[in-house]
């Protein structure tokens, strides 16, 4: 690989991006996994309110508590899908700043 000296060569880039992307997948798939889990968890708070008398209310936490499912598990989604090709492209990177 590159020295201070020399810059490093696309390709060697390519491999060293992939590598940081692959140990990321792992913990990204815990993410995503944690971020479903939440996720089912509102969905079975409308299920209970929907087949039972007594009535649990939707207070601000479970609205965060949903918006953060659902954008944790698309952001997940969008990073598993990611290859060094999408990290060196500016226009991918502006847009993933946002993610």
């Amino acid at each position: 690989m590159g020295t201070d000296e020399e810059p490093i060569t696309a390709e060697e880039g390519d491999v060293i991006i992939a590598e940081n992307l692959s140990k990321f997948k792992r913990y990204a798939l815990l993410g995503t996994l944690t971020s479903f889990a939440c996720l089912l968890s509102v969905i079975g708070q409308f299920l209970f309110n929907a087949f039972s008398q007594y009535k649990l209310p939707f207070d601000k936490w479970a609205i965060c508590e949903l918006l953060n499912a659902i954008t944790n598990t698309v952001v997940y989604n969008i990073f598993n899908s990611l290859t060094p090709q999408n990290i060196r492209d500016e226009n991918m990177k502006q847009y993933l700043n946002w993610a």
